[in-house]
């Protein structure tokens, strides 16, 4: 059977590859995208815990840094829709990336590796 003066097959086949090669291109799209969003979410989280130490009532340096952290949490959560929990993981997995994984947060931003986000 022919196609568009093709064999299907050999179309198929042709379409398919350029459709898995816009999966892989989206695919580290998305992986330098989430480099970039750590970098974010741990700017958001050094932010919040500044500010919760200039302007804190709490008395002890331990209670303002959670009560920072549980601020830009519950932040995140809300704009981007997503649990708190979920939330929280996304500012743990940021600020290692970004204070002690340095190289990894790099391969992530060129899109060399990829976020290994589950669907």
């Amino acid at each position: 059977m022919m196609l568009a003066g093709m064999p299907v097959p050999a179309l198929a086949a042709q379409t398919l590859g350029g459709l898995v090669e816009m999966v892989v291109v989206l695919d580290r799209l998305i992986a330098r995208l989430s480099g970039f969003r750590a970098e974010a979410i741990e700017q958001a989280r050094v932010w919040s815990a500044a500010t919760e130490h200039h302007t804190s009532t709490a008395p002890s340096s331990s209670e303002r840094a959670e009560m920072a952290r549980r601020t830009v949490v519950a932040e995140l959560a809300c704009a981007m829709r997503i649990s708190e929990r979920a939330a929280g993981n996304l500012v743990a997995d940021s600020q290692a990336l970004v204070n002690d994984l340095p190289s990894t947060l790099a391969a992530l931003q060129t899109g060399s590796i990829s976020s290994g986000t589950r669907t």
